[in-house]
C-alpha cells in the first residue's frame, strides 16, 4: 500500500469514525434527557406516596378520635 493510499484511507476512517463519534454523542444526550424524565416522575411518584401515607395516618387518627368522642357521647355511628 503506498503511502498515499495510506493517507486516503486515514483521513476516509477518520471520518467514519467521527461520524460515529457524533452519532453516540446524540444518543448520550438523548440519554440523559431520558434518565431526566424518569427521575422527575419517580420523585413525583414518591412525593405522592408520602403525601398518601400521611393521609392515611391523619384520617385513621380522626377516625380513632369521632369513635371516642362516640363513645363518650353515647351516640351510635351509622358503619
Amino acid at each position: 500500500m503506498s503511502h498515499d493510499e495510506f493517507t486516503k484511507l486515514y483521513i476516509f476512517m477518520q471520518d467514519k469514525f467521527g461520524k460515529i463519534d457524533e452519532r453516540f454523542d446524540r444518543q448520550d444526550v438523548k440519554f440523559e434527557n431520558m434518565m431526566s424524565i424518569l427521575d422527575g416522575h419517580a420523585k413525583k411518584v414518591d412525593d405522592y406516596a408520602q403525601e398518601m401515607s400521611m393521609l392515611n395516618n391523619q384520617v385513621n387518627r380522626h377516625d380513632k378520635w369521632i369513635n371516642k368522642i362516640a363513645i363518650n357521647t353515647c351516640t351510635k355511628l351509622g358503619y
